[in-house]
This record gives C-alpha cells, sequence and structure tokens, in this order.
C-alpha cells in the first residue's frame, strides 16, 4: 500500500509540474501572438499614414498633370477626308489617344 501511494504521490506531482509547464508554455505564447499582433498593427499604421502623406504629397502634381492631359483635346470633328482608308485610320489614331490619355487620367487619380 505505501508503495501504491508513492507511487501515486509521484503521479500527482509529474502531473502537477506537466500542467505547470503546459501552463507558463501557454501564457508565453499567448503573450508572443499579443506582441506579433501590437507590431503588425503598428506596421499597417505605419503604412497607412506613410501612404496618406505621400497622396497628400501628389495631390499637386497629380492635379498639374491631369490639367495638362486634359488639354490634349482633338476638335469634335475629324478633318474632311474623303478616302475612308485614310479616315479610318486618322479616325483610330485619335480614338487610341483619347483612350491613352483617359486610361492615364485615371490611372493618375488611382495614385
Amino acid at each position: 500500500a505505501d508503495r501504491k501511494e508513492l507511487e501515486d504521490e509521484k503521479n500527482r506531482i509529474a502531473k502537477a509540474e506537466a500542467d505547470k509547464k503546459a501552463k507558463e508554455l501557454a501564457e508565453a505564447l499567448a503573450i508572443e501572438k499579443a506582441e506579433t499582433e501590437r507590431r503588425n498593427a503598428e506596421k499597417a499604421e505605419l503604412e497607412a499614414k506613410a501612404k496618406a502623406e505621400r497622396e497628400e504629397a501628389l495631390k499637386p502634381e497629380k492635379e498639374k498633370a491631369i490639367d495638362f492631359l486634359n488639354c490634349l483635346v482633338f476638335k469634335n470633328e475629324l478633318p474632311q477626308i474623303t478616302d475612308a482608308e485614310l479616315l479610318n485610320h486618322v479616325e483610330s489614331f485619335v480614338n487610341e489617344i483619347q483612350k491613352q490619355r483617359n486610361d492615364l487620367i485615371e490611372f493618375i487619380t488611382n495614385l
């Protein structure tokens, strides 16, 4: 009986030590996780602040670029060209330039 009690006590102490180590490990992991989350939040905040500052600094430059691009417009009417093939090439060119200008304005606006 003494041997059984001694064995039980030994097992109880081993379990208590294992539980204590598991609790300490869980607490350390929780602290590490919280610290990682804090660092990630801090990093995201700094990145957002830097992006906002860049956007604010770019605002006048973007406005100048867009104003310039908006000045690049063709007359509403194409010239009177009787050759259909030549007229088609001119019209395609004008349409492509206008599309590229609009795409660039959209790109600049979204910077």
